[in-house]
Order: structure tokens, then C-alpha cells, then sequence
């Protein structure tokens, strides 16, 4: 029995000469299962109401052939042409009316309009219009990659001078946190002894420790104070006679 094939999205559409459609194609063709629509209360009621009539008589009685174990043309679940166009209705609508144009031209015309196969010039056209393409895919897929790879670049570099920044910060913070070669700001020795001292206290044993550090000779060090700028960092020998003062 000869096979014609028809063609939907890409897919091939079996369909025998007697007038039979394969269901395993439709289904495959538009993602769905036969199982789903056989099932279907009025899938049943509409098979066994077309079952009394004239058109399974004239096909043996069968609406629907399964075939196993054939030549691969032949196998899967064949449905006679009315169940074929109830059955891609529930496919889809635009399958739907494409295979009842199909149905349509055969009965029409009696005969199916095949188109006919590409020339080998045709097809090594098609052949070099499809390697234009996917090399034109490929290289903007490479140009995307670039552009990734140069933002990533420049956030990387970002990320690294932000760490350094980081650093420097944290490291200054440090020195106003915590001892430093054992030197404090004033404010910093207070919170070390646990004291609570005004900014103008700290103003003046600040004088006083830069007042006594230039008495002995001690460079004075400079650290930035988040709240306050630039401040002076003390040895802790020196703190200790400023704060002993004030105590």
C-alpha cells in the first residue's frame, strides 16, 4: 500500500492511499497523546455513533488500525479520514485546517498534490544559505561572549580595587580601634580604660599628648577618624600620663 507523506511544522504526516491517517504522526506532530483523546467520553460516544454508519462499512468496519511489528512506513495507530478530522481538531485549530484541506484536495481532486523534490542545486543552495546562517549565529554568539567576558573583566577589576579600598579602611579602622605599635587616639585609650569622655576633653588631652610628644622628640602619627578627620595617634606611655592627669 503506498504511502503519502505530508509535511506540518516540520513533521511528517503519514497517510495511506485507502483514505486512513496516522494517528501516531498527528499526535507526535502537534505534542500530544492519542491515549488522552481515545479516552475522552465523547471521543467514544463520536466513534461508536460512527461506527453505525456507512463509512466503516466501506472500510471493513475498522476506524481505527493499529499496526505493530510492520516496516516502519506502515506501523503506529492509523485512523479512518473522519476520525482523523476530529482528531485534529482537538489537536489543534491551525492543524485542524490543514488537514482538512488535505482531505479536501484528495477528495476533490482524487489526487494529492506532492511537491516535488528539491534539484541537487537546489539543495546545495539550501545547504550553503543554512552554514551563512548558523555561521552568522556563531559569530554573534563569540561577539556576546566578548562583551561578556569584557564586563566581566571590568567588574572583576572593580571588585578588586573595592577589596583594596576595603582593606585600607578596615586597616585604619583597626588603628583607631585597637593598639597600633601601641598607640591610640584619645578617644580610642578612653574606650580602652573604659571611659566616657566629652569631644572637648578629648580636644584637650589630645593638646596635652601632642604637647608632650614634641617635648620628647615622638612624631606624631595621623590617622583618619570617620567622624572626626584627621587625628592624632599616641604612644600609650604618653596617653597614660595625659589620662593619669585627669583622673
Amino acid at each position: 500500500m503506498n504511502i503519502i507523506p505530508r509535511n506540518w511544522n516540520g513533521r511528517t504526516i503519514r497517510q495511506r492511499e485507502d483514505g486512513y491517517w496516522s494517528a501516531t504522526d498527528m499526535c507526535q506532530a502537534c505534542g500530544k497523546l492519542w491515549g488522552d483523546w481515545s479516552r475522552l467520553s465523547s471521543t467514544k460516544e463520536y466513534l461508536k455513533v460512527l461506527q453505525n454508519k456507512h463509512y466503516a462499512d466501506s472500510h471493513n468496519g475498522q476506524l481505527i488500525d493499529s499496526s505493530v511489528g510492520g516496516t516502519p512506513e506502515t506501523t503506529g495507530t492509523w485512523v479512518y479520514r473522519k476520525v482523523a478530522l476530529r482528531l485534529a481538531q482537538w489537536l489543534s485549530p491551525e492543524f485542524a485546517v490543514q488537514v482538512d484541506e488535505w482531505v479536501e484536495e484528495l477528495l476533490t481532486t482524487g489526487k494529492v498534490e506532492l511537491t516535488p523534490p528539491k534539484t541537487q542545486a537546489e539543495m546545495l543552495l539550501i545547504y550553503a544559505q543554512q552554514l551563512v546562517d548558523l555561521e552568522r549565529s556563531q559569530k554573534a554568539l563569540e561577539q556576546e561572549q566578548e562583551r561578556l567576558n569584557q564586563n566581566q573583566k571590568q567588574l572583576n577589576q572593580k571588585q578588586s580595587e573595592l577589596t583594596d579600598r576595603v582593606e585600607q579602611v578596615e586597616h585604619e579602622q583597626d588603628r583607631f580601634n585597637a593598639p597600633c605599635g601601641h598607640k591610640y587616639t584619645v578617644l580610642g585609650y578612653s574606650k580602652k580604660l573604659g571611659l566616657e569622655i566629652s569631644l572637648k576633653e578629648s580636644s584637650n588631652k589630645g593638646k596635652k599628648a601632642a604637647c608632650l610628644c614634641r617635648q620628647m622628640g615622638i612624631e606624631i602619627e595621623q590617622v583618619d577618624d570617620p567622624r572626626f578627620g584627621m587625628v592624632g595617634l599616641y604612644p600609650q606611655s604618653i596617653l597614660a600620663q595625659v589620662f593619669g592627669e585627669g583622673l
